[in-house]
C-alpha cells in the first residue's frame, strides 16, 4: 500500500508542476503581447511625430507645444513597457517549487535547488 501512496504522491506532485508551469508561460505570453502591441503604438507614434515635425515645418509652423506633447505620449508608452519587463522579468524568476528567486540567486531559498537546474 506504501508503494501506491508514492505513486500517487508523485503523479499529483508532477500534475501540479505541470499546472504551475502551465500557468507562467500562458502569463508570460500575455506580458510579450502587451509589450510588442505597447512597441508597435511607440512605432506609429514616432511616425506620426516625424510627419507632424516635416508637414509643420514645411509650412513655417513648427510648434514646440506639439512636438511636446507627442513626446511625453511616447515617453509614457515606454515607462508602460518598462513596468511590462520587470513584469515579465518576475514571472520568468519562478523556481520549478513554485517559489520566485531573485535572478542573481544560484539556489532557490525556498527548495534549495540549483537555478541552473530549473527548466526555463
Amino acid at each position: 500500500m506504501d508503494f501506491f501512496n508514492k505513486v500517487k504522491d508523485s503523479v499529483s506532485k508532477g500534475v501540479s508542476n505541470v499546472s504551475e508551469k502551465s500557468t507562467t508561460m500562458i502569463e508570460s505570453s500575455r506580458i510579450k503581447k502587451e509589450i510588442s502591441a505597447l512597441r508597435a503604438h511607440k512605432t506609429g507614434m514616432l511616425t506620426d511625430l516625424g510627419k507632424l515635425v516635416y508637414v509643420r515645418f514645411s509650412d513655417d509652423k513648427l510648434s514646440a507645444d506639439e512636438i511636446v506633447s507627442k513626446c511625453l505620449v511616447i515617453q509614457d508608452i515606454d515607462e508602460n513597457i518598462a513596468v511590462k519587463e520587470k513584469e515579465l522579468q518576475n514571472t520568468l524568476n519562478l523556481c520549478d517549487c513554485g517559489q520566485r528567486f531573485v535572478p542573481e540567486a544560484k539556489f532557490c531559498a525556498h527548495c534549495g535547488k540549483s537555478i541552473g537546474e530549473v527548466e526555463e
